[in-house]
């Protein structure tokens, strides 16, 4: 059902005739709440988040085959945990797209909230700041691409949509919607038709959720699934 129990590890899963098994890919970086997503060729990026020492850092890693640190140049965005990334196809080539984010700086500072989006060209790996994300600062979103255009789901009403050209807006949403949760794992769909699924988060009042949600890409309508069986009340998940 939406294939809603495809999750995403750093481990991979191999298929044998008639089993599914998993196996170990290497070990990452030792690094929580970084902003992630996979390019076209299959190598998954990680940028960001929170390292041993519970700082924020604004490293860029990819994965293929291995774990390795990514050179950048260009207006990099500043180093934040609980970002979101994407990849967005734009003419012939693709850009992993960030938004938002915490730096919680000092210990009793509170820290500071980004509203800042960054586009890095996966061929130059440059990277080109564009306006603020429309919404205001936010962190512990999701994003996801759908159909070639960037969903930003926050705990706020309504979505935020990035098109190919960069433009970001905010847009009402209609139905039954995740208002409310945060930390929500979020992967697009296609089947019947291009939409966002949220699925989990934590909520207002620090609980959890185990309710899937799914937004028409095209109507902006949201859909509560009636999906039983599925995994139990969770947050900081993520799903493919």
């Amino acid at each position: 059902m939406m294939k809603l129990r495809r999750a995403l590890a750093v481990a991979a899963r191999s298929a044998s005739v008639g089993a599914l098994s998993w196996s170990s890919v290497g070990t990452g970086p030792k690094i929580s709440g970084a902003a992630t997503a996979t390019a076209a060729d299959g190598r998954v990026l990680m940028w960001g988040g929170l390292n041993e020492n519970k700082e924020a850092v604004d490293t860029l890693w990819a994965y293929d085959g291995a774990w390795t640190a990514v050179a950048t140049s260009g207006s990099a965005p500043a180093k934040a945990m609980y970002a979101a990334a994407a990849v967005q196809p734009f003419n012939s080539r693709e850009e992993f797209v960030v938004c938002g984010g915490w730096d919680p700086g000092a210990k009793g500072s509170g820290g500071t909230f980004s509203d800042a989006v960054h586009a890095l060209d996966l061929k130059t790996l440059e990277w080109m700041s564009d306006d603020p994300l429309p919404c205001g600062a936010v962190s512990r979103h999701g994003a996801a691409a759908v159909d070639g255009r960037i969903f930003v789901h926050t705990f706020r009403d309504g979505v935020v949509r990035r098109d190919a050209c960069g433009i970001a807006k905010s847009h009402l949403t209609t139905g039954d919607a995740p208002e409310g949760v945060s930390m929500c794992a979020v992967a697009p769909l296609a089947d019947p038709a291009p939409a966002l699924l949220v699925f989990g988060g934590s909520t207002k009042t620090q609980g959890f959720s185990a309710d899937a949600y799914v937004l028409d890409a095209a109507s902006y309508e949201w859909r509560r699934l009636d999906a039983p069986g599925g995994p139990g009340p969770r947050g900081s998940c993520c799903a493919a």
